[in-house]
């Protein structure tokens, strides 16, 4: 039987390493023992170093480099190279048209904290790029897409501000704990707004610091509590806040706000039983002085008085030429008469202080006038009755002042109040009892002890080169007002300020981490530990049968302690037991009810200031979502240099397809 030989086996060799020199698209898979080419693999043709090679002989890798065609290595290179050139310029077109936005956000984000309309934003355009920011112009795609019409002015500023309020979002959500303060006001096109800020703690080398944050302005269909209600849930929902959260609210007061029966805070402590409330302490500071002020009817003539003076200045360039020119001959204070609200009562303190200062010049210019005005004006000025009343006034408007700007300070806790306060009406009751305030005290040395009889049988004196009607019948009516008045605002103050309802819960809070209680080392009394107890059943909280112990044994701690570690106040206290809850859980847990709690809603009233500034009489037709942003941006954004535009334009890139992308 014959025997047929066998084929011989191809020698395929080993792949060798220095094949790929000068060769990095050369590429060996030693899991499949087969040679590829990237490049082909790349340019999608089809050849055999796509499939794999397995023909390991240096003359098929240069056969492969050299061969020509539609599938070749060469074709391959080409089409790479021609790709990655087209993916360069992309990219560069790209990132010139994203510098091209990020220099537009930033003229937007410029004109929002300016006040500045959105019409002027194209002129700022025009004018950076005369000024050699050329990166501008590649803003325009075509003659129809330039990004500069209104509609991209706003979706730029909605990606600004949602990059303000995501970073806004994640630090109250970090707190855990938040209050809101709310206030409505109508605007400049008689639309009804509510604004909303928010007050969360911040967290920063272990300690903890109450924030206020402008959150959202919305327009009401009806200021009536349901709608305010809704709309309160509503921008909490969106804004992804639970209610179950939301421990205090500021209000103004009003029977639409605080109503026992269906008010807004009713209605919200229906959601969240824990929460409470406060009134506003600068309303309730601003009410007090009002009232006792509606009470004396000499104090309701002289606020009249005032607001004339303010109007006969006011409405006519010529008599303010003429007090300015009288002043400018007297040397007197160049101060201009100021209007007086009876709704803001200490706005009192600027027109009264500037009638004091410019008295003579007053007179002067109704002496010189003589028109029926002018006397009419004249002749309640000139008496001791309105000169002891102004200058009395000066002296309690300047000190109830000085407490109004410190209730309206941002900053500004419950722990802080009731000394503030104290302090004051103390002041208050050595004006009234005294009679020593410097603007007073200097009136009663220039003016006579008593009246006195003149040569022509009238009772008048000389004050400041004026003559002044004078009386014991005036002298008497005039220390009566001012004493009935400071008697009115201090018993005011005490009734509007006392700890009842919510007010004796924040009490309670304080009076566990205040320092000068807890250095006499008497215990809580059994009221503030049953009130604090009741409260936190309503929080649901689970420890709050160890509050009595656990408040004692935190007492005694501070006490040894508080001097090494600083411990001066209520809020120091309250961060320190934030510091050792894990320790004293239960009074831990009050400290940062406590910090996060508000107490004036002034930071609305300075939000309605900048809507003010925002909607003028020319931009009246601004519409309610572009409002809230530009208020977001002015209120809240950092300096141009701080804020992170490149997330800005990532925001607004991914919010739909970009022609310019």
């Amino acid at each position: 039987m014959s025997e047929t030989p066998c084929s011989p086996p191809i020698k395929r060799g080993k792949f060798l390493e220095s094949w790929k020199i000068n060769r990095p698209w050369l590429r060996y898979d030693s899991t499949q023992n087969l040679m590829f080419c990237d490049i082909c693999i790349r340019a999608q043709v089809t050849n055999v170093f796509t499939t794999g090679c397995d023909m390991f002989k240096k003359e098929a890798v240069t056969k492969h480099e050299k061969r020509t065609g539609d599938n070749s290595h060469a074709k391959a290179t080409q089409a790479t190279t021609i790709s990655t050139a087209m993916v360069r310029a992309r990219e560069t077109a790209l990132s010139k048209n994203k510098i091209a936005i990020i220099s537009a956000m930033k003229n937007v984000y410029f004109a929002a904290r300016n006040n500045m309309p959105n019409c002027l934003i194209p002129k700022l355009h025009e004018l950076c790029i005369d000024q050699g920011a050329s990166q501008l112009r590649d803003l325009a795609v075509d003659s129809r897409t330039t990004y500069t019409h209104n509609q991209s002015i706003q979706e730029f500023q909605q990606s600004i501000a949602g990059v303000i309020e995501d970073r806004l979002l994640d630090r109250v959500r970090e707190s855990g704990f938040f209050s809101v303060m709310i206030d409505e006001s109508s605007d400049v096109s008689v639309h009804q707004n509510l604004v909303l800020y928010i007050r969360y703690l911040s967290e920063s080398l272990g300690r903890l610091d109450a924030k206020t944050s402008f959150m959202g302005i919305r327009q009401l269909a009806s200021a009536n509590s349901n709608s305010i209600r809704e709309e309160v849930v509503k921008i909490l929902s969106d804004k992804g806040l639970e209610i179950s959260n939301l421990v205090g609210i500021a209000t103004d007061g009003a029977s639409v706000m605080t109503g026992c029966k269906a008010g807004v805070v009713k209605q919200l402590k229906d959601l969240s039983p824990s929460l409470l409330s406060t009134h506003c302490i600068a309303h309730r500071l601003a009410l007090s002085c009002g009232g006792a002020a509606d009470q004396i009817p000499y104090l309701v003539k002289f606020q009249e008085i005032l607001n004339s003076l303010y109007k006969y200045f006011h409405n006519s360039p010529k008599n303010t030429a003429k007090l300015e020119s009288i002043q400018s001959i007297l040397n007197s204070s160049s101060l201009k008469m100021k209007e007086v609200f009876h709704t803001r009562w200490l706005s009192f303190e600027g027109a009264v202080d500037a009638v004091v200062k410019t008295y003579p010049s007053l007179l002067s210019v109704f002496l010189e006038e003589k028109s029926a005005k002018a006397l009419s004006l004249h002749k309640p000025l000139s008496c001791y009755k309105f000169l002891y009343c102004a200058h009395f006034l000066s002296d309690v408007l300047k000190q109830l002042c000085f407490l109004c700007k410190q209730f309206q300070r941002s900053d500004i806790d419950f722990s802080s109040v009731n000394p503030l306060l104290h302090s004051t009406v103390s002041v208050l009751e050595r004006l009234r009892d005294s009679k020593d305030g410097t603007v007073l005290s200097s009136f009663l040395q220039q003016a006579p002890s008593s009246p006195s009889v003149d040569s022509s049988g009238l009772c008048t004196f000389d004050f400041k080169g004026h003559c002044i009607r004078d009386s014991s019948k005036q002298r008497a009516e005039a220390v009566s007002a001012c004493e009935k008045f400071v008697s009115g605002v201090i018993a005011n103050l005490r009734d509007r300020f006392v700890s009842e309802g919510d007010g004796k819960v924040m009490s309670a809070l304080c009076s566990i981490f205040d320092p000068s209680f807890i250095s006499s080392t008497i215990p809580p009394s059994q009221e503030t530990l049953t009130t604090l107890s009741d409260f936190l059943q309503k929080c649901s909280f689970s420890n709050s049968e160890d509050l009595c112990s656990e408040v004692v044994g935190f007492h005694e701690f501070v006490r040894h302690v508080g001097s090494s570690a600083g411990l001066a106040s209520v809020k120091d206290i309250a961060q320190f037991s934030f510091r050792h809850s894990s320790v004293y859980p239960v009074v831990g847990y009050l400290g940062r009810r406590l910090l996060v709690l508000p107490v004036s809603t002034v930071d609305c009233e300075r939000g309605f200031s900048r809507q003010n500034l925002i909607k003028t009489d020319l931009r009246n037709s601004l519409k309610i979502e572009s409002l809230s942003n530009i208020m977001m941006i002015a209120l809240e954004g950092p300096t141009s240099e701080s804020f992170p535009f490149e997330d800005a334009f990532s925001k607004w890139a991914s919010v739909k397809t970009r022609r310019i992308l």
